[in-house]
């Protein structure tokens, strides 16, 4: 299905990128020292949730062959957020 709609592929891939984006922001405001330990959890928690939507459609579509190269990489670039988001709200 993937190889057949090229478009969808594009979307798709546009949006594991603005998820990893979120992710991102909310890893930021976590890393706040000034900010409340549970309010920083509750934002280390959400960029897990959205490392791991980047993730699972980048391990898709490397998986697939649909992309490759510095694409295919950010599927570890992510795992590594995840990890450590979750070695965080371990703690």
């Amino acid at each position: 299905m993937l190889a057949s709609d090229p478009t969808s592929v594009l979307i798709r891939f546009r949006v594991a990128i603005a998820h990893q984006s979120l992710g991102d922001s909310y890893a930021a405001m976590a890393s706040e020292n000034n900010r409340p330990a549970a309010e920083r959890r509750q934002f280390l928690s959400e960029a897990l949730n959205w490392y791991e939507r980047a993730y699972k459609v980048d391990r898709e579509l490397r998986d697939n062959g649909t992309i490759t190269g510095d694409e295919a990489e950010r599927v570890d670039v992510l795992a590594s957020k995840i990890a450590e988001c979750k070695k965080a709200l371990a703690k």
